[in-house]
């Protein structure tokens, strides 16, 4: 009887630990799906980055049409020397690293103080997209880039718009900015894009692009002696250091969606120049990073 209660107690041992290794590995294997998906999103993202179709610089496209605020109905980001914020192509790149809602609100309009309950980073990326279009083919309502190589212009489609003419090549402009939405109590990486109308306007789009994505952070490769390779990486460079910047670290902290009674996280967590934790609370976390290099390197970018 001993024996058997002996036994008992060790087959009930083994098929706990089996149960807690399953569950750890099924929520291993959810957070490994979004993050990748979510990395590669960005990953290309950041490669476009100041992308202007074929027009070198930022500074050769024409954009007196889009100068407008008329042109948008919901803007986003912090006016320089323009009327519009999404529609200034310089800088293409900028990044906030908040400490409270209200850095958020006052830097990005655009999204809700309740959107974002701790600290972070947001991600804002300006750039076409990279198929070239015939002018026929032009969707009313979007906005594209027109350039001959050389020179460009930044315009608004519909019926009364006319070809530029024949030595101009079209690409649709794309305005994304990334953040972390943790006010379910789920955190979420969620995405503010360009959408097309009369005017335009910045929306949030329907579902996150990845659940359990609790921390982004970007870090900068700087090629301090100009041999087309990253001296050291910083997430708040110099205006001198930015215009040098050759690549990009993504680095990602996912959290699993459920919580483990039995597991109380303790870690810290780096992602690159900075550090997370420890929680003490039951998630499991894991950082996820990944290299780019930035295709257009010296375009401007702008970070806060």
């Amino acid at each position: 009887m001993a024996l058997g209660l002996f036994l008992t107690i060790i087959a009930f041992t083994l098929y706990s630990s089996t149960a807690e290794i399953y569950a750890q590995n099924e929520q291993s294997a959810t957070l490994l799906e979004d993050t990748r998906y979510a990395m590669q999103l960005l990953s290309s993202e950041l490669k476009m980055t100041g992308f202007y179709g074929n027009v070198t610089s930022p500074t050769d496209v024409d954009d007196t049409e889009m100068d407008d605020a008329s042109m948008i109905t919901t803007d986003c980001g912090t006016l320089d020397d323009k009327a519009t914020w999404a529609f200034d192509l310089d800088p293409p790149v900028e990044t906030l690293s908040y400490a409270s809602q209200g850095e958020v609100i006052t830097t990005y309009p655009c999204i809700d103080a309740a959107e974002v309950t701790s600290s972070g980073m947001i991600l804002a990326i300006k750039r076409v997209l990279g198929t070239e279009q015939a002018f026929a083919d032009l969707d009313n309502g979007s906005v594209y880039v027109g350039g001959t190589g050389t020179s460009g212009t930044l315009f608004h489609m519909d019926v009364a718009t006319a070809d530029l003419g024949a030595d101009y090549t079209y690409w649709e402009y794309a305005v994304s900015i990334f953040y972390v939405d943790d006010s379910s109590g789920t955190p979420m990486l969620y995405r503010k894009v360009l959408q097309s109308g009369t005017p335009n306007t910045m929306t949030t789009e329907s579902s996150p692009v990845a659940e359990g994505v609790e921390r982004l952070h970007v870090t900068f490769g700087i090629d301090s002696d100009d041999d087309g390779s990253a001296n050291y990486y910083l997430s708040t460079p110099t205006d001198t250091e930015r215009e040098t910047a050759v690549s990009a670290r993504i680095f990602i902290l996912s959290r699993s969606l459920d919580a483990d009674t039995d597991y109380t996280n303790t870690k810290t967590y780096v992602l690159g120049d900075t550090s997370v934790g420890p929680f003490n609370d039951n998630y499991y976390r894991k950082v996820f990073s990944t290299t780019v290099m930035l295709r257009n390197p010296r375009n401007y970018m702008t970070s806060t």
